[in-house]
């Protein structure tokens, strides 16, 4: 956006109103996050106040319950800010691990539009186009973007991809880059129920008895 390359900005025009949300709502949450890093005492009575309105509009006990749970959340948020603080070089490398990572995740988009012959793009725009359709929809309310990150893709790569191939394409890339990994994590999530957690509970049994 800074930048604003033509053949990038051209893709993007249907969709900017969406990049807008998510840029702002980017900075929404990012900045709540920088404040509970530098100023965590802020940060909590802001949430804190927030919940007290609550608690005055509604005699819920979720309210009371969720009002727990977040400020020990925001406690153990505190706790790893204090450690990254005093552990720089694991930052940096925290840092570069996930900058690469999503890199090589919008990556996939390029491969895909290379498998189906589609020359009309170069590499560092297909990433910039992906990298956009991320930060629309990242920080919106629906798991994992499903929905809106498919309606976005076809919005956006329809001028590079046409008609016919817009689908497969979107299919495809949004299959190995969301839907292999959702697969994979159920399996191991399976996996850890039954063989981690149902051993634990047989030991904490055991000691018991």
């Amino acid at each position: 956006l800074i930048l604003r390359p033509v053949s990038v900005m051209h893709c993007l025009a249907p969709v900017m109103r969406w990049i807008w949300l998510g840029i702002f709502l980017n900075v929404l949450c990012v900045g709540g996050m920088l404040c509970l890093v530098f100023s965590p005492g802020l940060a909590k009575r802001i949430v804190m106040a927030c919940f007290g309105i609550l608690k005055k509009l509604t005699s819920s006990k979720k309210i009371h319950s969720l009002e727990e749970k977040l400020s020990g959340s925001m406690d153990k948020y505190n706790a790893a800010a204090s450690y990254f603080e005093h552990h720089k070089r694991i930052l940096f490398n925290v840092l570069a691990l996930t900058f690469l990572q999503r890199i090589l995740l919008f990556f996939i988009t390029w491969l895909v539009l290379c498998s189906f012959d589609i020359t009309g793009i170069n590499a560092l725009e297909a990433v910039a186009l992906q990298a956009m359709i991320s930060v629309a929809v990242d920080m919106l309310p629906l798991p994992g973007g499903m929905g809106i990150s498919e309606h976005l893709f076809q919005a956006v790569f329809l001028p590079i991809c046409g008609v016919t191939l817009t689908i497969p394409v979107m299919i495809v890339s949004r299959g190995i880059s969301f839907y292999t990994q959702l697969f994979i994590s159920a399996v191991f999530t399976v996996f850890a129920y039954f063989v981690i957690f149902r051993e634990g509970k047989e030991r904490n049994n055991d000691r018991i008895l």
